[in-house]
């Protein structure tokens, strides 16, 4: 159950413009959660060092299960959009429109799985899987700008040709920078779900794999980690980059009156993703595989059994993958396309 609300206001321009202003809504009323009963919700202990989230006891309360998944519901949730949108139309046949859009997203479940322990198992966290804080969700759209111009003409009675590029640029999708285990940082029993810690300096981190000038040099680098070091990572609170994407469309129409109708023969080519037929560098949409990227590896516990350790290896190259499947992909894809209108 979803409550929804939207306020939107056209208004003429000087110059012949058409401004537009869009406001969207949303607030959960009735969501998915899930929580694993077979777990003691009690924290055993808390981690000691900078990074001192609760630790819990991986041991079945009734060991004739695995898990033993409750669904249930939640309030908490909302989204919201606004748009800004300007258009132009000449006199010439001339056409253009410019719009931004921010969009947030914020959930404590996305509910993506097909099955009820997956969606509990595979939420990224800090305070353990039972006890979920609301966070960014997977479909967050951030910023996105859109441009649109067209130019359309007839002449020789009988002939229009009409030609159209399409601009989309768009914030890049999500991910989360997590552990990856050797042991079980948290006691929930899964891996590959807690998010790090973000540390400062060197006196906040015990490495015992990789060093710290390699760390330290990959947190100043990178733009979300340089900004919240000191502070735990949110849940997909970083992004792959900014993509720029140019659509072409070309339309021919040849068109008599017979027979007291309008017959057409209409001749298209699209050219989705333009920009890279012109550069094979340019174009490029990006993703971050499981919305999620390994910063460091838990290695177990220290002497004392409550402060962690870590290891670091520094990537090859770029954290993300380049989108090269399906229609819309980083590949630049052209189809023709023949109809008849009467």
């Amino acid at each position: 159950q979803m409550f929804r609300a939207s306020l939107a206001v056209d208004q003429k321009l000087p110059w012949g413009m058409i401004g537009t202003l869009e406001g969207l809504y949303t607030k959960t009323i009735n969501n998915v959660i899930y929580y694993n009963l077979n777990r003691d919700p009690n924290a055993d202990f808390y981690l000691t060092g900078a990074d001192n989230r609760p630790h819990y006891n991986r041991d079945e309360i009734d060991d004739d299960y695995t898990r033993i998944m409750l669904g249930a519901n939640t309030g908490e949730g909302y989204t919201y959009n606004i748009t800004a949108k300007l258009e132009k139309p000449f006199d010439n046949g001339l056409s253009a429109t410019f719009a931004y859009t921010f969009g947030r997203a914020m959930v404590l479940n996305d509910g993506t799985s097909s099955q009820n322990s997956s969606q509990w198992r595979y939420m990224e966290q800090v305070n353990g899987l039972n006890n979920l804080d609301l966070s960014r969700s997977d479909f967050d759209m951030g910023h996105r700008v859109i441009a649109f111009v067209t130019y359309q003409k007839e002449y020789l009675k009988n002939l229009s040709t009409a030609i159209s590029l399409y601009y989309n640029g768009q914030s890049g999708g999500v991910y989360s920078y997590v552990y990856g285990n050797r042991g079980n940082l948290n006691g929930n029993g899964e891996s590959t779900n807690n998010l790090v810690y973000i540390p400062a300096s060197s006196s906040e981190i015990i490495l015992t794999g990789g060093n710290w000038s390699e760390l330290d040099e990959f947190i100043k680098n990178d733009d979300y980690l340089s900004e919240h070091r000191g502070e735990y990572a949110e849940r997909n609170g970083a992004r792959s980059p900014f993509s720029n994407i140019i659509d072409l469309k070309f339309i021919q129409d040849i068109f008599v009156d017979a027979g007291g109708r309008k017959h057409t023969l209409q001749l298209t080519f699209d050219m989705f993703n333009l920009t890279n037929w012109i550069n094979k560098d340019w174009g490029r949409r990006y993703y971050v595989s499981y919305d999620a990227h390994q910063l460091l590896r838990f290695e177990g516990f220290d002497t004392d059994g409550t402060t962690p350790t870590f290891s670091f290896s520094k990537p090859d190259g770029d954290i993300w993958n380049i989108d090269d499947a399906g229609f819309n992909s980083s590949r630049w894809q052209a189809q023709l396309g023949i109809r008849y209108i009467f």
